[in-house]
């Protein structure tokens, strides 16, 4: 079978943190888990020149010798760039589950997805840790920085630990039982985002002022984490919740909360959740929440979490849903 007669479907889960964010770019570990919600990528190689791309956000072409950008499809269109000198032509349709604004790590997703598949495309397989280093590149050379862990994440699926210097990958051995009694869990809408790069910009120009301090702060955060994920290897709900909420803590030290996202969070607490965090880098964004799975009064979107033990995956039918 030539190369033009193939199409290759590829699913990536979307991700979400849940302990770690900001240490884990000072070599620190973090935990994070795939979701069952999923964003698929249908690629076709063609012979005309172009590259096409159809998705819900917009559609694109543009001759594979001249891809302009494009705002919205920046990491699709940096994987095409990476891999279009092995390419005559390229239909790409892209169907996601789950809306980009809720925080779900949906740049991370479409990145693998995009990189599996067109690995699977010219050389009929793709290999996990390779997927990991292109996909890294990709997204540090589009965003200036990047830990990977939510690249990770929706590479392997279920629940993982990582580590960004040298990129170390452990998934976490629970069966589906195990993670079917994990307490219920929940993503907060803030109602609006600061952009990743400018959090990250904003506490550097604070570490800056104070080196020592941060540097002790970031170790405590790497202690935190080490010790939520023996709690979580354990099953010991209430130890994982005090982890936490101690992590938030330390994310208010940093900075990286404000009033809206603190509100959510006490508003969650007196709701009974057992544990409520800033998620993701901060400023904005989402709030997690552990043992509760709907904050009431809170007319934001927001989201129950399901894990998925899948990553990648390769598929034979596009989506009922993406038809």
């Amino acid at each position: 079978m030539s190369l033009c007669d193939r199409v290759v479907i590829i699913s990536a889960p979307a991700n979400t943190i849940i302990l770690g964010e900001h240490a884990v770019l000072h070599g620190y570990p973090a935990l994070a888990c795939a979701l069952q919600q999923r964003i698929w990528v249908a690629l076709e190689a063609t012979n005309d020149g172009f590259l096409w791309v159809n998705s819900q956000l917009t559609q694109y072409r543009a001759p594979l010798a001249n891809i302009t950008d494009h705002p919205q499809l920046r990491f699709v269109l940096a994987a095409a760039r990476r891999y279009r000198s092995s390419l005559t032509g390229l239909k790409i349709t892209i169907h996601s589950d789950f809306s980009h604004t809720l925080g779900l790590g949906s740049s991370a997703a479409i990145t693998v997805a995009m990189v599996a598949g067109l690995e699977q495309l010219l050389y009929g397989q793709y290999n996990l840790q390779k997927i990991m280093c292109t996909s890294l590149q990709l997204v540090r050379y589009i965003q200036g920085s990047g830990s990977g862990c939510d690249l990770a994440a929706s590479a392997y699926g279920g629940l993982i630990a990582y580590q960004a210097d040298p990129v170390q990958v452990t998934k976490l051995n629970l069966s589906a039982i195990e993670l079917s009694e994990l307490p219920p869990m929940a993503l907060i809408y803030s109602g609006y985002k600061t952009p990743t790069s400018d959090v990250i910009a904003q506490v550097a120009q604070a570490a800056r002022n104070k080196p020592k301090y941060y540097a002790q702060l970031y170790k405590v955060m790497g202690r935190c984490v080490e010790l939520a994920i023996v709690a979580l290897q354990e099953q010991s709900w209430s130890t994982l919740a005090k982890h936490i909420n101690h992590y938030h803590h330390l994310l208010q030290q940093l900075g990286v909360s404000d009033a809206t996202l603190d509100r959510i969070t006490d508003m969650s607490i007196k709701q009974y959740a057992m544990a409520a965090k800033v998620c993701g880098s901060g400023l904005g964004d989402c709030v997690f929440l552990l043992g509760q799975q709907q904050l009431h009064g809170w007319n934001r979107p927001q989201l129950a979490l399901r894990i998925d033990s899948q990553g990648l995956r390769q598929e034979l039918d596009w989506p009922e849903s993406g038809k």
